[in-house]
This record gives C-alpha cells, structure tokens and sequence, in this order.
C-alpha cells in the first residue's frame, strides 16, 4: 500500500491554484441567458380578423423578435413550419433575422386549419430558442385571391 504526500508547500500552491480558477469557472457560468420575446403575424390575400386565407394564394409569416429591455433581435434565424390540422407538417423555409424580423411567403396547398410556427435560434449560447405560431384558416374560393 502507498502512500501519497506532500508538501505544506506544493499543498499551498495547488490550494492557490484551485482558489484562483474557480472565479473563472464561476464566471462563465453566471453568463446570462437571453429570452427574447416572439410573435408570429401573417399578411396577405383576404386575411382579417378571422384569419381565413385562400387556398394558392400568397401569405407572408411574419415573425417579430424582441430582447426583454424591447430592442430589436439582431442576429439569428427563425425556422417557419406549416402543420395542417390532422396531417403532417412541412417545413417552409429557415430566415434570417434583421432589425427584429424574420419573414417568409407561405401558399396554403389545401383547405382547412393551418397552424404556422416560427422558431427563433441564434446559433450560439446568448439567446434562448423561443417559438410562436398563429392559426390560419385556408378556404377554397376557386383559385380567387381577393
């Protein structure tokens, strides 16, 4: 059986050392985590307050990101998915973010209730990934975009 021993001074100096990289660790630890707010809009042909849009006809997705002091989301990119009600989803297209929006044009393929998502990601370890989505109800007016 071994014994292992050291020093009062090699102690001190490995104690020293411990003491002065914990503060380090600590640190970069305590680095804070950004939340910023989402909110998902839509624009386009016969869109109002019921949300109802025509099948084939062109909406833009607009999504609006904002840090908690109310800046904009500088940097970035928002992923925007399309889920019918009942059927799979797709993905729409990935965006990225400038002054606080991302935006993307969406064509409703079928009538019924879409769900549109958006997911803010910035790539790195500032900001926390955050989602929002607005429901659209898609109708079939014969190819007529009002």
């Amino acid at each position: 059986m071994s014994v292992f021993e050291m020093s009062r001074g090699t102690a001190g100096l490995v104690l020293t050392a411990a003491a002065l990289a914990a503060p380090l660790a600590a640190g970069s630890a305590a680095h804070a985590v950004v939340t910023p707010t989402l909110q998902v809009a839509m624009t386009g042909s016969v869109l109002g307050v019921a949300n109802t849009a025509s099948v084939g006809c062109r909406q833009v997705a607009h999504a609006t990101l904002k840090n908690p002091d109310g800046s904009p989301v500088s940097a970035g990119t928002v992923d925007f998915f399309s889920h019918l009600n009942g059927q799979a989803g797709n993905v729409v297209g990935s965006v990225p973010v400038n002054n606080g929006t991302a935006e993307i044009s969406w064509l409703p393929d079928a009538p019924g209730t879409h769900v549109i998502s958006a997911m803010y990601h910035d790539g790195g370890t500032d900001y926390q990934p955050v989602a929002g989505s607005i429901t659209i109800n898609a109708v079939n007016l014969g190819g007529a975009c009002l």
